[in-house]
């Protein structure tokens, strides 16, 4: 048996665990499992609306990933991340500022997470 366990805010708790039961005279024995195949996801960026930063999570598959800031026209503007990730849960964060420092003006702005071949996109709000 596979199992993954969450908590009621949508955390991960337990990665899995490989659940053996002989028979029911003996111990049950609990062996935890190093890699699962992962989902890519891309959650609800935290706080939404932000007028500081904000948290980007995403769960990725071991390989390339590239996380990107675009405005409401789909103009980029910041590149959080580029390069090679470990399966797994990961989490950026955007300051609300563009690729030359400079804060945003207040509006739309969608973050796209490319994994491998696969990119996922949501929306967000900023405020001043």
């Amino acid at each position: 048996m596979i199992a993954l366990v969450q908590s009621d805010q949508g955390r991960q708790i337990l990665q899995g665990a490989r659940i053996k039961i002989p028979d029911l005279n003996n111990t049950t024995d609990i062996e935890q499992i190093t890699e699962l195949p992962y989902k890519f996801r891309l959650e609800q960026n935290y706080p939404n609306p932000f007028n500081s930063k904000t948290n980007i999570e995403f769960t990725a598959e071991t390989g390339y990933v590239e996380a990107a800031i675009f405005d409401i026209t789909g103009s980029p503007v910041k590149t959080l991340f580029e390069g090679n990730l470990d399966s797994g849960s990961h989490k950026l964060e955007w300051d609300g500022k563009d690729s030359n420092n400079s804060e945003v003006s207040s509006g739309i702005y969608y973050y796209r997470v490319r994994n491998g071949e696969e990119f996922l996109v949501n929306k967000m709000t900023f405020l001043k």
